[in-house]
């Protein structure tokens, strides 16, 4: 569900409402061994215009931090 409604709305939604979707599909996808849709995800969320306080956002709202090392390495760029 996550996954269709970001390709159907996604491109619409804010910066941090569609890192939040990625970020909760990284996690499922490598709690379900379906790591092979990681990085296109993690791509995603790489590239997306967020703030400080966002990428706090983000980066609280992932309960494993190994899950999002490497797609939200702290500190953060810019």
């Amino acid at each position: 569900m996550l996954n269709s409604g970001l390709r159907r709305h996604g491109d619409e939604a804010p910066a941090v409402e569609q890192a939040l979707a990625l970020a909760a599909l990284i996690e499922l996808s490598t709690a379900l061994g379906k790591v092979d849709l990681v990085p296109t995800w993690g791509d995603r969320l790489r590239a997306l215009p967020l703030t400080a306080p966002e990428r706090d956002q983000i980066r609280h709202s992932i309960a494993t931090p190994d899950t999002r090392t490497p797609w939200l390495p702290h500190p953060f760029p810019g």
